[in-house]
């Protein structure tokens, strides 16, 4: 969803990415494989996690950018022997961006059995219909889906280590806050794969004394947003919080640059991307796209113990990874990175690959408490957990700290939107609850 995913496009094309993470899902571990034992009751040969997200369609680079993070914490699983023996495997399992093809494909991964023992995904744009899928077959999952319906979760079977939407949205208005702004236009798109305006934008602006002065949907595929336009710059914003498609944000962007009004656009990670920075700069230019487009993203510190063992994970894993250094500060990367530690870990604590009793041990692995050891790597944590030590996996980013809902929050980094992106500011945590609460959203981050 990045910059960084061009030059890998560039190399390899979209179908070359997808044959070559596919074929890194069945590589890791294969090395080992003929050592592996059944050291797990019930269970035989690899584990499997399956990674389930576009991997072709629209949103096809949202496949690639989970398996980044999978197949590096994957690799120093089995270069320490796995588990109990069993080696894990990176499994590509294509939704298509599209909830008809991705019910199907989710009922086909839970029916692989017990060794399946954790999803990564859902995507956005597959979450709402396959979400209940893994929750009724009891297979944690981590999605990166930032959907609002989560928010406040009944499903007991979802982790979420990246802020939902609604956070999001009120970072994005802090900053439009910190602009000076007061009046602001939201327009988006319901398209799939890229949702709705951020729920935090319309509660969150207005608590913090701006006003929305008009709200837009585009409908895909239109030839011209010209009334759209014409109604919004009658409102007078002074600010536009987007977020959009590529050819739909083309059309948007050059006739508003036609009407003379290319107004300051604050936009979220989504929107960060390669075609959609073509599609825009390819009408209104580079240096305009730079001047004009603010991008609030999820900030990652590389401070954090844990982060030089995934960096040379990562950098390591560049044969299964094209273009491995391009993920390196990657939030969803990370993220599941962090995610598979986890539950490897959970799975060494309780000796079982029962998934009710792995979901059940995940808040135990990343808690803090007293007596606990704190542990930065798989490795660390195993050995700790093998020599009877409760353990605290603080992992590359820091500590996980997820709320009763398992949804986390989150630090903001504010950029401008360019190949080389300027640092304009961040947005706390500790920034984002108190609007939260001010505001009538009725979900915490």
């Amino acid at each position: 969803m990045r910059h960084r995913f061009a030059k890998v496009v560039a190399a390899l094309g979209v179908g070359g990415l997808v044959l070559a993470f596919c074929g890194a899902g069945t590589i890791v571990g294969a090395s080992q494989a003929k050592h592996a034992k059944k050291g797990l009751s019930g269970v035989s040969g690899k584990l499997t996690i399956g990674v389930f997200n576009p991997f072709s369609g629209n949103t096809a680079s949202f496949g690639p950018l989970m398996m980044s993070g999978c197949i590096p914490a994957a690799r120093l699983v089995n270069a320490d022997g796995g588990l109990f023996g069993h080696h894990l495997t990176c499994v590509p399992v294509d939704t298509r961006g599209d909830p008809v093809d991705a019910v199907p494909a989710a009922d086909k991964l839970v029916a692989t059995g017990k060794n399946l023992i954790m999803v990564i995904g859902p995507s956005s744009d597959e979450a709402l219909a396959t979400v209940p899928i893994f929750q009724s077959a009891k297979v944690p999952m981590f999605p990166d889906a930032g959907n609002a319906a989560f928010d406040r979760s009944k499903y007991t079977y979802l982790w979420r280590l990246i802020p939902p939407d609604a956070a999001t949205g009120v970072a994005m208005a802090i900053w439009a806050h910190k602009m000076g702004y007061k009046r602001a236009a939201n327009i988006y798109t319901s398209a799939t794969g890229y949702g709705t305006g951020p729920a935090g934008i319309d509660a969150g602006f207005p608590a913090l004394g701006g006003k929305i002065v008009y709200d837009g949907v585009l409908t895909p595929g239109q030839p011209t947003y010209e009334s759209t336009i014409t109604a919004m710059l009658a409102k007078k914003p002074q600010v536009i919080f987007y977020q959009a498609g590529p050819p739909t944000s083309a059309t948007f962007f050059s006739e508003l640059k036609a009407l003379g009004h290319l107004l300051p656009t604050i936009g979220p990670e989504a929107i960060y991307e390669p075609q959609w920075d073509k599609a825009v700069s390819g009408v209104i230019g580079a240096g305009t796209l730079a001047k004009k487009v603010t991008i609030v993203e999820g900030y990652v510190t590389t401070k954090a113990r844990g982060f030089p063992i995934w960096k040379k994970a990562l950098l390591g894993s560049a044969s299964q990874v094209p273009q491995a250094s391009t993920y390196l500060t990657d939030p969803f990367s990370l993220a599941n990175y962090n995610a598979v530690n986890m539950v490897s870990l959970a799975i060494l604590e309780k000796k079982t690959v029962t998934r009710t009793v792995i979901n059940k041990t995940l808040n135990s692995i990343i808690d803090p408490g007293k007596g606990k050891t704190v542990c930065n790597s798989f490795a660390a944590c195993k050995k700790d957990i093998l020599a009877g030590k409760k353990i605290q996996y603080v992992g590359a980013t820091g500590p996980i700290k997820l709320n009763k809902w398992h949804n986390a929050g989150g630090t903001y980094h504010v950029i401008t939107d360019s190949l080389k992106p300027k640092t304009l500011g961040k947005i706390l945590g500790g920034e984002v609850a108190p609007v939260i609460a001010k505001s009538k959203i009725t979900t915490k981050p």
